[in-house]
């Protein structure tokens, strides 16, 4: 299959658009999906693994204590990974967030900008002087 040279390059994006209202959604489904499911079900079964082997304890085999101690460790990495996988779902959600409120503040601070610059160009007023350092003595 040949490239076609011809094809038009995409247009330079304008700027980054960014829905709002879907970011906080996703964070707010994330963070109900977490709450009512994620969590109950994940303490649910820290609590039922947390007893311990369940097999095996009136037998003195060397075989069952070998198999003990592995379902052990199992359930050591079954109950870390629940966990981890809990804070990791917080971590994305507590993450969009903080997206969310920094895309507002810029918004926000871009109406200001705009404001000012048609208030500016309304009246003529000159924009705030920028703030220089003093001359060193001589």
């Amino acid at each position: 299959m040949e490239k076609n040279d011809a094809t038009p390059a995409a247009a330079p994006s304008a700027g980054i658009h960014v829905q709002l209202t879907s970011l906080t959604q996703f964070a707010a489904n994330l963070d109900q999906e977490s709450a009512g499911n994620l969590k109950p079900h994940a303490t649910a079964a820290v609590q039922q693994f947390s007893a311990g082997v369940s097999f095996g304890k009136t037998t003195v085999a060397g075989g069952v204590a070998t198999i003990q101690a592995s379902y052990r460790d199992s359930l050591v990495r079954a109950i870390d990974t629940l966990n981890e996988y809990a804070r990791s779902v917080d971590r994305k959600v507590a993450g969009a967030k903080v997206v969310q409120q920094r895309y507002r503040d810029a918004d926000a601070l871009a109406v200001g900008n705009a404001d000012f610059v048609r208030t500016a160009l309304a009246t003529g007023a000159a924009p705030p002087a920028k703030a220089t350092a003093p001359a060193p003595p001589a």
